[in-house]
């Protein structure tokens, strides 16, 4: 009887002993893992900077201390995806300035709008001039920032020629909507944004600017800009930089339109050249 007792005290011990050294392995594994995470992420230059990292930063100091990474569209693609979200803008250029993409709410809000800011730009008593010129000097600013001024100036001189990258990147054709039937508005402006104020429309543009599918809304059908698929073999570099916010669009309570405003807030623009 008593050496069943102590057989099993004997056992008990060594249970004990082994689950003490279990917990101790794993726990020696966990410390280990946050260890070599923290050493790969201070020298890793494929990380996403956060909030913290980029808190401060200009774009003149990420330039000089080379704040930036190479990286492909679909490493983009999740950037892209949060730009609502998140607040910020994203512009990618090619190599000789010329605007490829932009996802931007206060430029999409403005784009549905720049047809009525041009007829108006034209007289001498009409902010919409200096809406349409502000709006030129900040994509023009991007250009600057990624040392692309003279090729952005080359392909839009000013803010005029701005309908023509509208039409680009944002084509919309109004001969066509989702019910079937025609869209709506005037069918000679080739580009629009309908998926303002939706996070699902939202979502659905983006599948169609990177899948190259349609996509259908009841004003008109967006024709995609296929990224993924123009750009698969290209590499792009990643830059980060805040702006003042001078963009800013509110709804004039009065006429109902989308007016710009002066901001002192500051805005993450993250901007991506081809290689």
């Amino acid at each position: 009887m008593e050496e069943n007792i102590s057989e099993a005290l004997v056992m008990a011990a060594s249970v004990l002993i082994f689950v003490i050294a279990l917990s101790v392995i794993f726990s020696l594994i966990s410390q280990a893992k946050s260890t070599s995470d923290a050493i790969l992420y201070s020298y890793d230059d494929t990380k996403y900077y956060s909030d913290d990292d980029l808190e401060g930063i200009t774009f003149t100091t990420a330039r000089d201390e080379n704040i930036n990474r190479t990286v492909t569209l679909e490493t983009i693609m999740p950037t892209v995806y949060r730009y609502i979200k998140e607040h910020y803008g994203v512009t990618i250029f090619n190599k000789n300035g010329e605007i490829i993409a932009r996802f931007d709410e206060a430029t999409e809000s403005i784009v549905n709008n720049w047809p009525t800011y041009l007829k108006e730009a034209n007289k001498s008593t009409s902010t919409k001039k200096d809406a349409c010129k502000d709006h030129y000097d900040y994509l023009r600013n991007l250009a600057i920032a990624a040392n692309l001024q003279s090729g952005f100036e080359s392909h839009y001189r000013d803010y005029r020629d701005l309908a023509e990258l509208w039409k680009e990147i944002y084509a919309l054709d109004k001969t066509r909507g989702s019910n079937g039937n025609g869209g709506s508005g005037n069918t000679q402006i080739k580009y629009g944004t309908p998926w303002l104020g939706e996070e699902g429309k939202i979502a659905t543009r983006l599948n169609a600017d990177f899948g190259g599918d349609e996509a259908g809304y009841a004003s008109g059908v967006h024709e995609g800009l296929n990224l993924l698929d123009k750009y698969k073999k290209d590499t792009f570099e990643e830059k980060y930089l805040f702006v003042s916010n001078n963009s800013g669009i509110e709804k004039d309570e009065l006429s109902g339109d989308s007016v710009v405003v002066t901001s002192t807030t500051k805005k993450l623009e993250i901007i991506y050249v081809m290689q």
